[in-house]
């Protein structure tokens, strides 16, 4: 691949350095108007920013999704630290971190001009970032450059200041010295006798240095939409990408056949359950498929056999009522007049000769043991069984309950009632 690297100063209608680098190294460099630049043909674009052509901010975005990160928002909160007229003025976000957003402020009519400039190159542009990042960087040191076409001191992975006349150096380092201070200063250009002194000055090694990391992208300070104005790939990668594709689709193949085996596989389980149930309930009752139904056969037939040698379970109508009558040992047979048992629910009439005043503390003991108990006047028990009487499955008849009854006490156990409203 061709690469034409740019290098962009603030001011665009002047010749712009370039550096073409072929793929065996040769490297061709000149200084070209924008329009002698359409007849280098083959070539994807670099562009490398003039220091001075933007300024890095950051600002505070906590709360803020990166959605409602308007360029309009970013410049009301840049208002008090630009310089400029909010109006002369583009920001492009680069990136977020946590509840940091770092910022580049151009001056807006240089920004639209320089996008259209390149637009009209009719290229693939690789990536637009500043000269300053070509730098090499490392923690806890900074990065001083001079020379005839840019000044600037790098003092970490993002941030930079401009030295020039209103900021000479010796002021911009006494007062980043007053907050922190590099471990060493890396120098840049022809300027060895400057950092000599300013490490004797300021007791602090320096290291000169030429290496510049071109290609490398650390942040793309580009973010408008353009059919033009893309990342293009090159054989290499549309290779590998290629590649990624292929391994993805049989990933994709394998973890199908493994779905589809297992939902088989599951399936054949579901079966063979399903008929060692249908067997095993067609001992019990007669039945022909495995449904609630048979179920339900099953278990009334199961539990006939469970009564006829005597074991009752805990919802059964013998353990019920010898709960109540060991908790409520006033009772005699002068109070209770029918006892009614359906489906784990167990009714006790009682006459007027019953006691009530004490049934809150019996209700208390009665859920010691996991049993419900409730009590209702007779007459309000009518009311609501004849409401019931529509309903498919009524709860018990009215016809054979007793006339002269005064209470109606219903037990049951908790379990029986966290069954039946699980079904409900």
């Amino acid at each position: 691949m061709r690469i034409l690297q740019l290098f962009i100063s603030d001011i665009l209608d002047i010749p712009i350095n370039w550096v073409l680098i072929e793929e065996d190294g040769v490297q061709e460099r000149g200084t070209s108007d924008w329009d002698d630049l359409h007849s280098i043909e083959g070539v994807h674009i670099e562009v490398y920013l003039n220091a001075c052509c933007c300024s890095i901010q950051t600002i505070n975005v906590a709360g803020i999704t990166n959605k409602r990160l308007s360029e309009e928002l970013i410049l009301g909160m840049l208002e008090e630290s630009i310089a400029d007229d909010i109006e002369e003025v583009a920001a492009v976000v680069l990136r977020t971190e946590d509840d940091i957003a770092y910022v580049a402020v151009f001056n807006k009519l240089f920004y639209d001009s320089l996008i259209l400039y390149l637009i009209n190159l009719d290229k693939p542009i690789r990536f637009l970032q500043s000269f300053v990042y070509l730098t090499h960087f490392e923690e806890n040191e900074w990065t001083l450059f001079i020379s005839d076409e840019q000044q600037f001191l790098r003092t970490s992975k993002y941030e930079y200041c401009l030295i020039d006349d209103n900021r000479p150096l010796p002021y911009v380092f006494t007062s980043l010295f007053a907050s922190e201070k590099p471990s060493k200063l890396r120098v840049y250009g022809d300027c060895h006798d400057l950092a000599k002194l300013i490490a004797e000055k300021y007791s602090i090694p320096f290291e000169v240095d030429s290496r510049l990391n071109f290609g490398i992208l650390v942040w793309n300070f580009y973010n408008q939409k353009s059919t033009q104005f893309n990342i293009k790939l090159d054989v290499n990668s549309k290779k590998d990408l290629y590649n990624l594709w292929k391994i993805f689709r049989t990933f994709a193949f394998v973890m199908v056949i493994l779905w589809l085996s297992n939902v088989l596989i599951t399936s054949c389980s579901i079966r063979n359950s399903k008929s060692v149930l249908e067997k095993g309930l067609s001992d019990i009752s007669p039945t022909n498929k495995f449904d609630i139904q048979a179920l339900q056969a099953a278990n009334s037939k199961v539990s006939l056999l469970r009564h006829q040698k005597g074991l009752y379970s805990n919802n059964d109508a013998v353990p019920l009522l010898n709960s109540f009558l060991a908790v409520v040992s006033s009772v005699g047979t002068d109070s209770i007049l029918q006892t009614s048992y359906n489906n784990g629910i167990l009714k006790i009439f009682l006459t007027k000769n019953f006691n009530t005043a004490q049934f809150s503390s019996y209700q208390n003991i009665l859920a010691t043991s996991h049993i419900k108990a409730s009590i209702e006047d007779y007459k309000s028990y009518l009311r609501a069984q004849k409401e019931n009487q529509t309903n498919d499955n009524p709860d018990m008849s009215s016809a054979s309950e007793p006339v002269d009854a005064s209470w109606v006490v219903t037990i049951e156990t908790l379990l029986a009632q966290d069954k039946r409203e699980g079904s409900n």
